[in-house]
């Protein structure tokens, strides 16, 4: 994670994001009941889009994600699935980035 100009808010919260799944992960354990965080990173919006002319965007695209392309929605289903599933029945607090982080 790297901090960026005139993004300090926006970087608070993803850092808050992450303390309180962490918060909740031990709060809700007695109940057993799992809680991670996914950070897919740049996906397809409209704030990810901003700022660039389609033809920008579209070189994005075309980047794979861990080298700062964008992530895919199936991606994140993909994880989120497996997170669902029994495979991960113990794993909580735990922070999932689907690039490499900055």
């Amino acid at each position: 994670m790297a901090g960026q100009a005139r993004a300090s808010h926006y970087a608070a919260s993803k850092a808050g994001i992450i303390a309180f799944t962490k918060s909740l992960a031990v709060e809700l354990a007695p109940y057993d009941i799992t809680v991670n965080a996914i950070c897919p990173g740049a996906t397809d919006t409209p704030m990810s889009r901003a700022g660039s002319t389609a033809e920008e965007f579209k070189k994005r695209e075309e980047i794979p994600p861990l080298l700062d392309g964008l992530t895919r929605k199936e991606e994140i289903v993909g994880l989120t699935r497996y997170l669902l599933s029994d495979a991960t029945k113990y794993v909580t607090g735990q922070t999932f980035f689907l690039r490499t982080p900055k």
